[in-house]
């Protein structure tokens, strides 16, 4: 079932485990719960929860790792990097 609540740009990754709150806005080449150097490793690894809050708007190239908890109503500027 595809979600009517949130805009997603072009060329979005979204990884497992990353829940993404309402009403919020991806744009395009935003990479979302990137993996920690462990990804590369070791085969038994589990990306840890990511999650973007209601009413966000992550602005495009914005990478945000894994384990990252971004509050509601944030932004990010084109180009942020928010590392676990």
């Amino acid at each position: 079932m595809e979600r009517t609540d949130m805009r997603i740009g072009n060329n979005v990754k979204i990884y497992d485990n990353v829940d993404i709150g309402e009403n919020t806005i991806i744009g395009d080449n935003v990479i979302l719960g990137h993996p920690t150097g462990a990804y590369y490793k070791d085969k038994n690894y589990k990306n840890p929860r990511t999650s973007i809050g209601k009413n966000c708007t992550i602005r495009a190239n914005s990478i945000i790792y894994c384990g990252v908890i971004i509050g509601d109503g944030s932004q990010t500027g084109t180009g942020t990097v928010i590392r676990e």
